[in-house]
């Protein structure tokens, strides 16, 4: 019996963040699934770049192709120029995981502004600055492949989904022909200019009224002048 394709056979994945205990899980998970896998830290401390290769290695015990990378992704222009690399020489990219996960280094009575805007900048703008990259390469105007189309892209319409939308549109239609029918008989819509519809309502009312039919009409058209 033949052994089902990987899901993920020739596809390229960059796990930035690829040193945290998630970033290594899912980095061998995607080689599991056939990927290639680039592997990154989000900074270039020692002990984060040495956690990466960590990682790497166990991407290349799948059998899989791998490098390794020190972003800086506090720096949206190394962040561009690094994942530019990657796609040149991965041979693309089709993948992003941002795993970078960069703690409070104190209590919030005691952070200082410096470690707050560090903090910030790696878990916010570093993970804005890997997308933007990303999409740069994955899409046509970057250096790297193009991105394949979705695996349902092409796939024929749901039959239930065209009769409702079919029928969205016939009660359109049905609609709009309704409207001018009644803009032509004179019939009120919502929007019209309302003395005109106190006028076809006076034309169509009965010569006498009772006492209470009389009151609710002063009250509905005030001024009519409806005498018994």
């Amino acid at each position: 019996m033949a052994e089902e394709p990987l899901p993920l056979a020739g596809r390229c994945a960059l796990v930035i963040g690829a040193g945290t205990p998630a970033g290594s899980i899912i980095a061998a998970g995607l080689a599991a699934a056939g990927a290639d896998v680039a592997v990154a830290s989000a900074t270039t401390e020692g002990e984060e770049v040495m956690a990466v290769r960590r990682t790497r290695r166990t991407v290349v015990a799948f059998g899989r192709r791998s490098a390794e990378y020190a972003f800086d992704t506090t720096l949206g222009q190394n962040v561009l120029v690094s994942t530019r690399q990657v796609s040149k020489e991965m041979g693309g990219l089709d993948l992003l995981v941002n795993a970078q996960d960069a703690p409070s280094p104190a209590a919030a009575e005691r952070i200082t502004d410096s470690d707050w805007s560090r903090t910030l900048a790696l878990n916010l703008s570093g993970v804005f600055f890997a997308c933007r990259a990303a999409v740069r390469e994955m899409t046509a105007g970057g250096e790297g492949r193009r991105r394949r189309p979705h695996a349902g892209a092409g796939r024929r319409v749901c039959p239930t989904r065209r009769r409702r939308e079919r029928d969205r549109v016939a009660c359109g239609h049905r609609v709009r022909r309704s409207s001018r029918a009644g803009a032509a008989g004179g019939v009120y819509r919502p929007g019209t200019w309302r003395p005109q519809r106190a006028a076809l309502s006076r034309s169509v009312r009965p010569a006498r009224l009772s006492a209470p039919a009389r009151i609710w009409s002063s009250l509905r058209h005030p001024g009519s002048g409806s005498r018994p």
